[in-house]
């Protein structure tokens, strides 16, 4: 069988990346988390798990339940999330973002400071959670949000409709740097330093593919968060490089 991405649907990265492996002759097949708990089967006899099709894979976050389901739509919807969980944990062939005790993509998380945790970080400025889009923590101008539905950043007067939210402040003066680890490459690094220092983030959580965020302030960079979830705008400019590249490991 040709090796599988699971993602949910829409998924614009997932797309090009698929359009990019056929358009090269190769076979790729892509399922939702839905078709992917129904393909799996794991099993254990003693000590030994077994999981049935052992194929390389690509897995993709599952999208945000949505707040009008019903509970028994919920419950059916986490179920089969952790069939697929369960599967790509298990399962002897390469996963890229194998998930983990942490979650579904190994020890990556939405949360910067966690990353920072993770990583043996000092924690860093401040970063807000909230159900609701909370209010400015100091000057407005400078507060921007991020819904978790959404996946982009906003100034705090544009913020989206619906959280889940992250918030922290933004300063006009940050330049800031987006590299991508994916595979062996690391793509787009302004710095040697940064591209080490991309990699060794990325190797220590265990993300074979992932958008790295740097702020640097005052002439020093420090790390802003580890994506593990590139969206199709962070690969802009580098899109056949990253389609190579995590080719290339799922066919290690």
């Amino acid at each position: 069988m040709a090796p599988l991405i699971i993602a949910d649907r829409p998924d614009p990265l997932i797309e090009m990346f698929c359009d990019g492996v056929r358009s090269r002759g190769r076979r790729i097949e892509w399922l939702d988390f839905a078709e992917a708990a129904n393909l799996f089967r794991v099993s254990r006899q003693g000590l030994t798990c077994t999981v049935y099709p052992d194929l390389p894979t690509i897995l993709r976050l599952p999208h945000s339940d949505r707040a009008w389901d019903d509970a028994d739509q919920q419950f059916h919807r986490a179920e089969r999330r952790s069939l697929v969980w369960a599967a790509a944990a298990l399962m002897k062939s390469v996963v890229i973002n194998r998930p983990n005790v942490h979650g579904f993509a190994a020890c990556g998380s939405s949360s910067a400071h966690v990353i920072r945790h993770r990583l043996g970080l000092s924690v860093g400025a401040l970063e807000v959670c909230a159900s609701e889009c909370p209010d400015p923590m100091g000057e407005a101008a400078h507060w921007w949000t991020e819904s978790a539905r959404e996946g982009f950043a906003r100034p705090w007067h544009d913020s989206a409709i619906t959280g889940p939210f992250r918030a922290g402040a933004v300063h006009a003066d940050d330049e800031q740097s987006l590299v991508i680890v994916a595979g062996a490459e690391v793509l787009r690094a302004p710095t040697h330093q940064l591209r080490q220092a991309s990699a060794e983030a990325c190797r220590k959580l265990g993300l074979g593919f992932a958008a790295v965020s740097w702020r640097r302030r005052h002439g020093e960079e420090s790390l802003l968060r580890v994506d593990p979830h590139p969206r199709l705008d962070h690969v802009a400019g580098v899109e056949e490089a990253v389609t190579d590249a995590l080719w290339a490991v799922l066919n290690t």
